[in-house]
């Protein structure tokens, strides 16, 4: 397979080559709570460098499994429905190494078996 386009995209086109059972969205916009009422989700993956979108399911009390996925260049962490804890950074700014398609794939493998 030839993964070309965004980042999200190539990672639909991995999911749903794997896990054909499995329907998966991409969404160019800004995640915003409304967004909730128009698609339905059982499992929400974050794979944002910043606590805005984990704090934004906690003000709402999502009812889902909300999953945060992270790495900082040396070490993966995947947390299921935890809202205090956390090492990302604040606002739209890397306070670690961004990753680049590979590493992202593996903590994506690592963390849906979990759920």
């Amino acid at each position: 397979m030839i993964l070309t386009g965004k980042k999200p995209n190539q990672k639909k086109d991995l999911i749903s080559e794997r896990r054909q059972d499995t329907i998966v969205l991409t969404i160019d916009d800004y995640f915003s709570p409304d967004m909730l009422d128009k698609y339905s989700a059982d499992y929400i993956f974050d794979c944002t460098d910043n606590l805005n979108t984990r704090d934004k399911f906690k003000d709402i009390n999502f009812l889902g499994n909300y999953v945060k996925c992270g790495y900082d260049g040396y070490s993966a962490t995947i947390s299921i429905n935890d809202f205090e804890s956390g090492s990302w950074g604040e606002g739209g700014s890397y306070t670690t190494l961004p990753s680049f398609f590979g590493t992202p794939q593996v903590i994506s493998a690592w963390s849906l078996p979990r759920c």
